[in-house]
């Protein structure tokens, strides 16, 4: 079994370091408001929330948002930030893999490349099924995740990024034939060094449809961005900010006479069909995902 690498990575180290800057907020919120289509009131589940960095302006935007998180840390200071801010917006320590809100929701996001996180597919699915169950027929699910043909096109084996008095080294090594990215962090302070690692799996957007759709998702739709352009190997990034490392997924979970979105995208789900029927729309979905696979993003639908 993998030990999970992500409890020691997300300290407050990194999030002073990454999970403070707003420069992509509006464009996002924008984008969300738009394609996951919420109203005022709209419950909207937001798995591996962080510190509420999009949360928080979720809610102030007029949503009811609950957020699961696996550090504690984080959870405070994201309950802290929605107290300052007054806005309808609960946080929970829990596992994303398991962790299903108590009431429906209109809509889930998925954000700022939190999936895939484990070398197994079956295992990284689970999440996917989290999302899945946690919307009301109709409602549409939303994704962030690297555009894996960018990040071969342009690979960058170092980074370094300083903010708040913190030096951060991102050292990054592909193991092609496991499908992997792995990466050594390195944060340096006048006080301390500090060391963490972290691997990704690498889904292209047709492998990532696949799993949606397994998942029971339908309506797949996949996005280049927050400007909802198609994925494509050449996105700049000067054209918005980090947009050429990001794809987008929305999907939507079936109702009697609709679907939802998620992934970057809405989805909604049907109630259960046969056999052959769900595997027809499944392959349905997979192929249209295969189609947009330069895509940054994907929007697909979900039927239980």
């Amino acid at each position: 079994m993998t030990t999970p690498w992500w409890p020691e990575l997300y300290d407050d180290l990194l999030a002073d370091v990454l999970l403070e800057d707003t420069s992509e907020i509006a464009d996002t919120l924008r984008f969300l408001v738009e394609h996951l289509r919420l109203s005022p009131g709209a419950r909207v589940f937001d798995q591996c929330s962080g510190t509420g960095r999009l949360s928080i302006p979720l809610a102030r935007w007029g949503a009811n948002v609950v957020g699961v998180e696996q550090a504690a840390r984080y959870v405070e200071r994201a309950r802290a930030a929605a107290r300052a801010a007054n806005v309808a917006a609960s946080f929970e320590v829990g596992d994303a893999f398991e962790y299903v809100p108590d009431a429906p929701c209109a809509a889930a996001i998925n954000w700022w490349t939190s999936f895939g996180y484990l070398p197994d597919d079956d295992a990284n699915a689970r999440m996917l099924r989290r999302a899945f169950e946690a919307l009301a027929p109709g409602g549409w699910f939303a994704i962030d995740y690297p555009n894996i043909a960018n990040l071969f096109v342009a690979f960058r084996p170092h980074e370094i990024t300083r903010r708040a008095g913190i030096t951060m080294l991102r050292e990054s090594r592909l193991d092609l034939a496991a499908g992997l990215l792995h990466k050594q962090w390195t944060f340096i302070t006048d006080e301390q060094r500090t060391e963490r690692t972290s691997t990704l799996k690498l889904y292209t957007p047709d492998r990532l449809g696949a799993l949606l759709a397994q998942a029971g998702f339908v309506d797949l739709q996949f996005f280049g961005g927050l400007d909802s352009a198609p994925v494509s190997l050449d996105r700049r990034r000067r054209r918005l900010p980090r947009a050429t490392d990001r794809g987008v997924a929305a999907a939507r979970r079936g109702c009697t006479r609709g679907a939802r979105r998620g992934a970057r995208l809405r989805t909604r789900r049907h109630p259960r069909r046969p056999a052959a029927d769900r595997e027809r729309r499944s392959v349905r979905a997979h192929r249209r995902a295969a189609q947009a696979a330069l895509s940054r993003a994907t929007i697909s639908r979900c039927d239980p």
